[in-house]
């Protein structure tokens, strides 16, 4: 697993939203066999639109995000760990022009396919793996974050949310729909990352108005009735 550390975390967050990156915060480019994968160069990448606007808006709500990839491209010889650096520069420089913050950013270089022995393994942090979700709530865990969402557009997403216990988000790229086969159950489905994160927040809303009525209601009293 790679962690690249982007900026500050905020000193308190009530929920953690992790992305994925390809085809939910960047759009899909052709790979070099035609099918619509990550982009392999700085000058390919391009926003989703809305993407900046939903990440932003989840700062703004007191979220806090982390991206968490897939990136082979290196274990399939398609990309140098140079070119895909500055693959993930232009990714987070395109956001932050936009006021929108990802302090965290994790990949995982392997595939079990990898020529290169070293690379070649079926490790716990390459999604449907929970390892990058979980060391996701690792480096969040001090900011009291009640809830955490995964959001992403493949089932081995929602597969790893499932494992590391979080609330999921399928965003229905039409792109990507190679990575889809309908055997998951996400908490919703959605049509961008902009929709998802506006069920994210009503969601979080409804959530704080119900603790915040539990609170006023003083110990022992919860359920009782009047005399």
């Amino acid at each position: 697993m790679i962690e690249l550390v982007t900026a500050t975390l905020p000193e308190r967050a009530a929920f953690l939203v992790v992305l994925d990156r390809d085809g939910v915060i960047n759009e899909h480019v052709p790979d070099p066999g035609g099918l619509p994968e990550g982009p392999l160069a700085p000058e390919q990448v391009r926003l989703c639109p809305g993407a900046a606007d939903a990440v932003r808006a989840i700062n703004e709500a007191g979220g806090v995000v982390v991206v968490a990839s897939n990136q082979p491209g290196v274990a399939m010889g398609q990309v140098d760990v140079r070119t895909l650096a500055r693959v993930h520069a232009a990714v987070n420089r395109q956001l932050v022009a936009h006021g929108a913050l990802v302090p965290r950013y994790l990949y995982c270089p392997d595939h079990p396919d990898a020529p290169p022995a070293y690379l070649r393994q079926r490790c716990y942090c390459r999604k449907p793996g929970p390892a990058m979700l979980r060391r996701a709530t690792q480096v969040t865990a001090r900011l009291g974050v009640r809830t955490r969402w995964m959001v992403g557009d493949s089932d081995t997403d929602i597969q790893a949310a499932d494992a590391a216990g979080f609330r999921s988000a399928l965003v229905l790229n039409p792109d990507s729909a190679h990575r889809r086969n309908g055997s998951v159950h996400p908490t919703t489905s959605v049509k961008s990352l902009a929709e998802a994160i506006d069920h994210i927040l009503r969601a979080e809303d409804t959530a704080g108005m119900s603790r915040g009525t539990e609170a006023t209601r003083g110990p022992g009293l919860i359920g009782s009735s009047s005399p």
